[in-house]
């Protein structure tokens, strides 16, 4: 489900996911940083827990994709 959040008076809607991962620490610690380093610049990672396994990690990701609507048009198109 997608919320609104108000920051510093402006309005974003925001998309939270949680996302499930098994590997090795640093094939899980690689991902993370893509994912910090990628496309998207308002990727905000919240919380992350991981569990040791025997050669694995399992790990749990909170995310949040912070995203503001264009502003509205002003006039028609080839006004001046």
């Amino acid at each position: 489900p997608i919320s609104t959040e108000k920051i510093r008076g402006y309005t974003y809607k925001v998309l939270r996911l949680e996302i499930e991962a098994r590997g090795s620490f640093s094939q899980l610690t690689d991902f993370i940083q893509r994912l910090e380093e990628g496309k998207f610049k308002t990727l905000v990672l919240e919380k992350a827990s991981m569990t040791v396994l025997t050669g694995d990690v399992d790990t749990r990701l909170n995310l949040a994709l912070y995203a503001q609507p264009p502003p509205p048009a002003t006039g028609t198109p080839g006004s001046k």
